[in-house]
């Protein structure tokens, strides 16, 4: 409601309560005539239910005006008329305890049950006895105007006098009201205070937090700083943390798994329940746990009551911190949660982060933003305020008048900025301008005729800025006074006494005086926490303008010397390195700065807060950069923190995606480890620059150089584990070049010299690798055994530190390099891959499904988009073997839209073969050449060229199923010039190439065909699923040759094989084969039998078909439609 429709509003309502004089024709009736008699009781009823109304209306647009002593008049003659009211009772309560006066609100309670016990016989209902309830055990709200104005004359303080009446913000408290009766109804709110510094958001804020309270609110505040580092967390921590001192059992709010998420942030927890469970999952997991353990935590209080989180100061918070903002917001939204979440934000300000538009921009997508706007006060507010601050005593006109003018002048030198207008009137309460005397109420009054009369008015109020204001107040203060502000400005956030006298560099007998001072004077004021002992006794600025301008004021040489000191406290005790990093940073002490911000950005990344990582790894990239230009450096700072830095900035940049910065402090910490001939970090150095080149650009030659490079730097510097992760990386590039022999000399050299480190993880690695190279050549039994080895590792492997060094990194296809417990669960997705992959390859699909699963399901666990396609890949392998269609064509589609999000085209490329795969053996064929056309093409833009017979064998069959055999023999051409160049005997899933034996043939490329059958036999003896392709195509050429027995004999082992393993795609097809056999040598019993296996396994696949369309569609393709024919089966 706009404030002139408001106040026209109270207006009419306090002339409407003013009529009010008791019942309705008070006491007359007329005896002899009982209709008339009904009639008044009628009357009365209704007169009096409409006076309530009007008086609960009054009042309660009172009370949310903040104008708590009027609303309270208004209620007291409430009750005359209506003392049986309960609501007016609450009301009452309500307003008294606003005012800081529980005394008088639980008085008002007693006085409520007294007149029901009395007069009805009854007791209060149980919300006025909750209410009492709330108000005993919680704090009221210190309303300081209140003490001021009725404090001794001799006890008088402007600062005081001056914290005062909320005024002005009428309609903005209303609207947060308004947003709190709707976050109470399910409907989650966020609300953006915003406003120039000084504007009175913050006021505003508590104001409405003081009323949610006393409405049974459960209301938690955090505050972001400017000073100190953006600590991860920190205004969720300081939100929070207060909040759980004073659970009894937070054990009954979470269960323990979710308290162990919390206890990363809340390191108390743990002490509080030592029998917590480990937090679960590593980087990308355990950031979304952990902001999950939040929300839960603040659901279930908004169970209880309505939730109101309030942060004050967001500009200031670290992009963690906005990130759970956000996160809570859509998940409050998303479960329908009572909560509201009010931010104040300054509008106007230079230097604001970038990132905290997006924010904004996010938070505003995810759900309705409210945004309330402070405007700076008017000439009337102003006017209000002088009158609730003890100016409207007098009766006289020239009294009144001289009010307005001395407001009207107040108006013209603030331009009502709220900040600046009250440290206007301090000035001039301690110059003497504004005289302050005491009251015939006992109170006090502010002589404003003299003051308009002063010279400092008449001729011009100086200083003229906010910023001379106040200056001009400390230059009042003792130089013990100023040192107390000066270490409070230094510290930044609310301190102790203790510490503020450290940091001073004052003995408590000096500085006890000094503290009495700058409380007197409002420049520091005790915290009003309501927390324990975590909280009790710390100091804050009355408003960070003020610490802003006492910390400029301070001078550089004094700031120097001041975070000096407070960085030798503050070591001592457990402090986050942001903080400490912030100190020695602004001391000047580089090398301390620098070891700070790399352990503030090690806690960081601790904490899943990597672009808060990122802030404190470049802040000592930057330190490190300066000093390698002067003197020293090089001899000054540890090799192993040097590299530390290095290493983590990189992984954090891979993190974020950034990855050509990675690749340029990969390059810096090459060229650093040269300079100061540190061989050990030169080979790590260029092991991170190999993978990332492997990794982004796929140049897999690029990468063998800079890995043979760091191989001979390893072996220089005799270090046995960059050797081993050397020769690891090598086998990784050869593998994905589908060099064999070279892959299986790297990995046997990698797992021996792991053994020699004796690092499990390093080991377990390797082994793994080992098996892929062992894969390469169809060496299936060598693959399971090497993989189930290294999972036993990996499962043995408990420190979620892990024992890989720092060089260790992903595979190039395992996504950005994870750490700690996510390495092991990655690399566990890894090995269950190639489990499977090696159980279809071995002829045992049911196992690979088993295997593959497992694989995707830790996948999703760990959010590891890459494990994710890596698992859909080769679970689908599986599924197509078993004759899962539908499953696998829709899991298939999902791992191809994820695939297309990665920046390597490979894996891409694989999915789009294996969705071709699936739709072929749907019979979907138009489908399955569109996927197998994209694949081809995509394989142009891969640098391992032989990835590309794995879609022109697909191509190629698909030709042959549609009946274009032109088409699959130049695809089979291509294919059979492709696996020539390939070193592997074998390629991962290459079953089809029967089909193009019988390309060939067509082709008159007969000769060709003979030679293919022969490379396919020498290749098939090694599983039993790799014989099944050989005997169908020696069946082929033997149909070719006219050769029907052969023909049949190859046709039936291949039958009993596809059936012992369970292969019913295959199965079928070998069915139909074997009938066309029979018939044509007219054999028309057998051909029978055969057709009639072909159609019941059809009908199974068939059924299996949810979708209607996809199954017409299987069972109306020609080569179908054939086996189904009546006569056939």
């Amino acid at each position: 409601m706009p404030e002139d429709a408001h106040c026209s509003l109270l207006g009419q309502l306090q002339r409407v309560t003013s009529l009010a004089r008791g019942q309705f024709l008070e006491g007359f009736t007329l005896r002899d005539a009982p209709a008339f008699d009904d009639w008044v009781r009628f009357q009365r009823e209704y007169w009096h239910l409409r006076i309530n109304e009007i008086f609960d209306r009054l009042s309660r647009l009172q009370f949310e005006a903040g104008e708590l002593e009027v609303a309270i008049a208004t209620v007291n003659r409430w009750l005359v008329l209506a003392p049986l009211h309960e609501e007016a009772y609450r009301r009452l309560m309500r307003l008294h305890f606003a005012a800081g006066d529980r005394y008088a609100a639980l008085h008002a309670y007693d006085t409520c049950r007294a007149r029901l016990s009395t007069d009805m016989q009854t007791e209060p209902t149980p919300e006025t006895v909750a209410l009492a309830s709330r108000m005993r055990a919680v704090a009221p709200p210190r309303r300081k105007e209140a003490h001021a104005l009725h404090t001794a004359p001799g006890a008088f303080s402007p600062a005081l006098l001056l914290d005062g009446p909320f005024l002005g913000r009428t309609t903005e408290l209303s609207l947060l009201i308004k947003a709190y009766h709707t976050a109470q109804r399910g409907q989650t709110q966020v609300v953006l205070l915003q406003g120039e510094a000084g504007i009175g958001k913050t006021r505003l804020a508590k104001e409405f937090l003081a009323w949610a309270e006393m409405e049974g609110a459960d209301v938690l505040q955090g505050r972001a700083f400017e000073t100190g580092g953006r600590l991860p967390y920190r205004p969720v921590i300081e939100a929070l943390r207060p909040r759980i001192e004073r659970e009894n059992a937070p054990d009954d709010l979470l269960s323990d798994t979710w308290l162990a998420e919390l206890a990363r942030l809340l390191p108390e927890l743990g002490d509080r329940y030592p029998d917590l469970p480990a937090p679960q999952g590593g980087k990308s997991v355990a950031r979304n746990r952990l902001f999950e353990a939040v929300a839960r935590l603040l659901q279930a209080l908004a169970k209880r009551a309505p939730l109101v989180l309030f942060i004050d100061d967001v500009q200031w918070a670290d992009t963690a911190s906005l990130d759970v903002f956000h996160y809570l917001a859509r998940s409050w939204s998303e479960s329908a949660t009572p909560a509201l979440l009010l931010l104040t934000l300054p509008m106007g300000t230079r230097g604001l982060r970038p990132e905290l538009d997006e924010w904004r921009a996010s938070m505003e997508r995810t759900v309705p933003l409210i945004r309330l706007q402070l405007d700076r006060l008017t000439p009337e507010d102003i006017l209000r305020l002088l009158q609730a601050l003890g100016g409207a005593g007098g009766k006289d006109g020239g009294r009144a008048a001289d009010l307005e003018r001395f407001g009207q002048w107040l108006f013209a030198e603030t331009e009502g900025q709220p900040f600046y207008l009250m440290e206007t009137l301090k000035v001039l309460l301690e110059r003497g301008a504004l005289a302050c005397r005491p009251s015939e109420e006992g109170g006090w009054t502010l002589d404003v005729t003299a003051a308009m009369e002063h010279e400092t008015v008449r001729r011009g109020f100086f200083p003229p800025s906010v910023r001379e204001v106040i200056v001009a107040r400390l230059d009042r203060l003792s130089p013990h006074a100023f040192a107390l502000l000066v270490a409070g400005a230094v510290l930044g956030q609310g301190t102790t006494f203790e510490r503020l006298c450290q940091v001073a560099d004052l003995t408590e007998e000096d500085g006890l005086p000094a503290l009495d001072e700058v409380l007197h004077s409002g420049l520091l004021h005790e915290s009003e926490r309501k927390a324990g002992p975590m909280t009790a006794g710390r100091y804050v600025f009355a408003h960070q303008k003020i610490r802003a301008i006492v910390y400029a004021e301070a001078g550089e040489a004094r700031r120097r010397i001041f975070h000096r000191r407070a960085l030798q406290a503050l070591q001592a005790s457990a402090v986050p390195a942001a903080d400490l990093a912030y100190h020695a940073l602004s001391a000047g002490l580089t090398e301390p700065a620098f070891h700070w911000s790399l352990v503030a950005g090690d806690e960081a990344m601790r904490v899943f807060a990597v672009r808060d990582a990122l802030t404190f790894y470049e802040q000592a990239q930057h330190l490190l950069a300066a000093r390698v230009h002067g003197p020293g450096l090089l001899t000054m700072l540890p090799a192993s923190e040097v590299e530390h830095l290095y290493i983590h900035l990189g992984r954090a940049y891979e993190l974020n995606a950034e990855w050509e910065k990675a690749r340029t402090a990969y390059t810096e910490m090459l060229a650093y480890a040269r300079e100061a001939s540190e061989l050990a970090m030169e080979s790590t150095a260029l092991n991170r620059l190999a993978i990332l080149a492997a990794q982004q650009s796929f140049d897999l030659s690029a990468a063998r150089r800079l890995l043979e490079e760091a191989w001979w730097v390893a072996e220089a510097s005799s270090d046995p584990v960059r050797l081993a992760e050397t020769e690891w990386n090598l086998a990784q590039m050869a593998i994905h070049a589908c060099k064999l022999k070279r892959a299986l000399i790297h990995a046997e050299r990698a797992l021996e010299r792991a053994h020699v480190t004796g690092l499990k993880e390093l080991r377990a690695r390797s082994l793994y690798t080992l098996g892929l190279s062992y894969a390469l050549g169809g060496c299936w039994e060598e693959v399971m055994t090497s993989v189930e080895e290294a999972r036993t590792l990996y499962a043995a492997i408990n420190d979620q530190a892990g024992e890989a060094s720092g060089l260790s990194a992903q595979l190039i296809y395992a996504g950005s390099p994870p750490t700690g417990q996510l390495t092991k669960r990655a690399m566990e997705v890894l090995c269950l891959c190639l489990l499977a992959l090696g159980h279809v390859n071995c002829g045992e699909p049911r196992a690979g499904v088993s295997a593959g699963q497992a694989a995707l399901d830790i996948s999703l666990e760990i959010k590891n988009i890459w494990a994710q396609v890596y698992s859909v890949l080769n679970l689908n392998h599986a599924l197509l073997e078993v004759g899962e269609y539908e499953q696998a064509l829709r899991v298939t589609q999902q791992g191809v839209e994820m695939a297309r999000t990665l920046p390597n085209p490979t894996l891409l490329f694989f999915l789009l073969t294996v969705l071709g795969a699936v739709h072929q053996a749907m019979l979907s064929l138009e489908e399955a050449q569109a996927a197998l056309r994209e694949a081809l093409a995509l394989s142009e833009t891969i640098v391992v060229r032989s990835y590309q017979v794995l879609a022109t064998s697909r191509l190629c069959a698909n030709s042959a199923l549609a009946g274009d055999w032109k088409s699959a023999y130049t695809y089979a051409l291509e294919a059979v010039a492709v696996r020539k160049d390939i070193e592997t005997s074998l390629p991962f899933i290459d079953f089809l190439r029967y089909f193009e034996i019988e390309a060939l043939l067509r082709g008159g490329e007969e000769g060709r065909a003979r030679e293919e059958v022969q490379r396919l036999g020498e290749g098939s003896r090694t599983t039993r699923r790799q014989r099944l392709p050989y005997l169908r195509a020696l069946a082929t050429l033997a149909q070719w040759d006219g050769e029907t027995r052969e023909a049949l004999a190859s046709l039936q082992e291949a039958a009993v094989l596809a059936h012992e393993i369970g292969l019913p795609g295959e199965l079928w097809q070998i069915e139909v084969a074997l009938g066309e056999v029979y018939a044509s040598s007219g054999q028309r019993e057998q051909a029978h039998q055969a057709f009639a296996r072909a159609m019941a396994i059809v009908q199974k696949l068939a059924a299996k078909m949810e979708d209607e369309a996809r199954r017409s569609n299987f069972l109306a393709e020609p080569v179908v439609r054939r086996v189904l024919e009546p006569g056939r089966a």
